[in-house]
């Protein structure tokens, strides 16, 4: 009889349709077929032939469609708006080759991103406790530690190399997925030379990607923004003082407002504990001190180093021009 049907790598389809095969399977058994009537009826409604072996470790719950591996099934909800944007960002997957493991992984700087990002793929795959957070050293761009999450699943592989635009049909809760995205790309934009300044930016190199960003802040939050190209394919830039090569055009989307950056702040913020709070400390002395006075205070807490202001480590704790206000 199998020699009638064509042969069919089950590990060839979709988790998502094996799955949906395997359900069919249990259903039709539960009716009383037999395991001859239940393949000529999943190859009439999937054109899919399922060996009698396969079929029969099944129907007698000796296996399952997908092993060990967790199901995942796309349900909009925060912790997936926020898993998204972060995959728009530094998030990335890929087939290992040896093993043909279906990897997203999350290798970042900051261990609370790390781990705000475990705690969420965990609740999204149903695990606990969280996936382990790890470090390692990075030496592709200087001597970095860096911390990633990694996770082996070919459902929510799946999922995450669809176009971009059902991706984002699922994002629909906006705080979590703008902070998804500010998280991985976004950054403070602090001017302290002459005048004091506060803003917030976000780049990237998908220009459909940043225009729904900034449509989602407006829309949402009421939130103005530009954006501009700060780099162009085949431009040279230093980082880490190393000369890299643009392949790509870069688009950063920048709020300069103040009003604006402070409703950012108030509603979206970072997950980042860095971020938000260099932000928030910055708000609070543009609110509170007069301009020369503010770019003392700043200049007291944190020191520029290349582009970014980075925080300076003191013993004593809270600047005495911040505690006496």
């Amino acid at each position: 009889m199998e020699e009638c049907f064509p042969k069919t790598n089950l590990r060839s389809i979709p988790v998502r349709i094996r799955l949906e095969i395997y359900q069919d399977v249990i259903s039709l058994r539960n009716k009383g077929l037999n395991t001859t009537e239940i393949k000529n009826e999943i190859f009439k409604e999937h054109g899919v032939f399922i060996r009698t072996n396969t079929l029969y470790r099944w129907i007698t719950n000796r296996s399952k469609a997908c092993n060990q591996q967790r199901i995942f099934i796309p349900k909009p909800s925060r912790e997936l708006s926020y898993l998204i944007g972060v995959f728009l960002g530094d998030g990335s997957i890929k087939i290992e080759a040896s093993n043909y493991k279906y990897c997203f992984t999350l290798q970042v700087k900051d261990k609370e991103f790390a781990e705000k990002f475990s705690s969420y793929l965990s609740k999204i795959l149903n695990k606990s406790p969280p996936y382990p957070v790890s470090k390692v050293n990075d030496f592709t761009r200087g001597k970095r530690v860096r911390f990633y999450v990694r996770v082996s699943n070919r459902m929510l592989y799946e999922f995450l190399s669809s176009p971009i635009e059902k991706l984002l049909m699922y994002a629909i809760f906006p705080t979590e997925f703008l902070r998804g995205i500010f998280d991985s790309d976004g950054f403070t934009s602090i001017s302290a030379k002459n005048y004091f300044s506060v803003g917030v930016g976000v780049c990237g190199v998908d220009l459909e990607l940043i225009n729904f960003i900034k449509l989602i802040l407006y829309k949402h939050f009421r939130i103005n923004s530009t954006i501009s190209k700060s780099m162009k394919k085949g431009d040279h830039v230093i980082i880490w003082g190393k000369e890299y090569t643009a392949n790509k055009d870069v688009f950063v989307l920048s709020i300069n407002n103040y009003d604006d950056v402070k409703n950012f702040c108030n509603f979206i913020g970072f997950s980042i504990d860095r971020k938000q709070e260099k932000l928030k400390e910055a708000i609070f002395i543009k609110d509170n001190f007069k301009e020369e006075r503010a770019l003392k205070i700043w200049k007291s807490l944190y020191f520029k180093q290349g582009r970014e202001w980075v925080k300076i480590k003191k013993d004593s704790g809270a600047s005495p021009e911040l505690s006496s206000r």
